[in-house]
């Protein structure tokens, strides 16, 4: 596995990372030009955020500060919004971050077993 590092990036260079990546960068772009030409709204409702990616992980980006909520009225009455892009690119990097991890195990598993099956000739 080779890795390209240039002035301000580092990129593993494996076909799978780089489609991921593209992809993911892709959707990004996308997805910040809806919300310009005014396809998407720029915001979504925390409970849609909920149905997109679940409580557990909208809730532990909102506590760790990644994503930040918009109440729309000076009275707390339920309506809570969230920045649409900065949800989805937040999500996004957890699931480059995911599968980066668990090609890591992976490897280290198949290194585990090339080590224990020179051990046992």
């Amino acid at each position: 596995m080779n890795i390209i590092q240039g002035s301000d990036i580092s990129v593993v260079e494996e076909p799978t990372v780089l489609a991921r990546f593209i992809r993911a960068v892709a959707k990004m772009t996308a997805t910040e030009m809806l919300v310009a030409t005014g396809g998407l709204k720029n915001y979504m409702s925390k409970s849609e955020a909920y149905r997109r990616w679940g409580r557990r992980d909208v809730d532990q980006w909102i506590e760790d500060g990644y994503v930040e909520i918009v109440n729309d009225a000076p009275v707390d009455l339920g309506k809570k919004r969230i920045n649409r892009a900065q949800i989805e690119s937040v999500a996004e990097a957890q699931d480059l971050v995911a599968h980066q991890i668990m090609k890591d195990n992976e490897s280290k598993r198949q290194e585990s077993a090339v080590i224990a099956a020179q051990g046992t000739t």
